[in-house]
């Protein structure tokens, strides 16, 4: 290290951050990829709320960082595949936490409304928002809207979403927060009731 000048400092610095973001590239497509192998496994009834109490505690320490504040209402049972959609969660809130606006407490919703055959699950956040012509765009592999110095990134996040949406017969698609920021809506289908079945939590 001592024998380097500044140019070469300068240089394996570029090289280590390239190789980090490559690593986490790898990483997403790994993810990306395994999305249609695990859609295979069975279905079960799996209650959210226990799935979003895990996401958040996992981003606990970014909710702390950031003051963020995460308001879940009501969650329904839903059929599906536990680990994948603890994914969709982790993407959704995680980019809300992200992607905040400077000098604003990030504030998140999560609720869910009744859509006849699904349950419709809603994600609102008060961040930078999204421009209307790039709401189809956000969902395809590697896009991003930010250069990585900006914000860091993949642009893997959300097509991974939409991976696994579709996988369990949904839709998501983004809308205008009326308050500022973003709202993420996806669709799953509702849980057979069947009392005898237990929940997956």
């Amino acid at each position: 290290g001592d024998r380097l000048d500044e140019e070469g400092r300068t240089f394996i610095q570029h090289s280590i951050e390239a190789a980090n973001r490559m690593q986490s590239l790898i990483a997403d497509l790994l993810t990306y990829g395994r999305v249609e192998h695990e859609a295979q496994s069975p279905r079960s009834r799996i209650a959210l709320g226990p799935i979003i109490e895990d996401v958040l505690k996992n981003l606990e320490n970014t909710l702390s960082t950031a003051q963020g504040e995460v308001s879940v209402g009501e969650m329904p049972i839903v059929s599906g595949i536990p680990s994948q959609l603890n994914q969709v969660f982790q993407n959704l809130i995680g980019n809300a936490l992200k992607y905040r606006q400077a000098d604003t407490r990030p504030v998140i919703t999560v609720r869910c409304e009744d859509a006849g055959d699904d349950w419709k699950i809603i994600v609102c956040d008060n961040g930078i928002g999204i421009s209307p012509q790039y709401a189809e765009t956000i969902f395809e592999p590697f896009k991003r809207l930010h250069g990585k110095h900006e914000f860091s990134g993949t642009g893997m996040g959300l097509a991974i979403c939409r991976k696994i949406v579709e996988s369990h017969d949904g839709v998501i698609w983004v809308e205008a927060n009326p308050g500022g920021g973003s709202c993420f809506l996806f669709t799953l289908p509702k849980a057979d009731t069947d009392p005898d079945e237990p929940e997956d939590q």
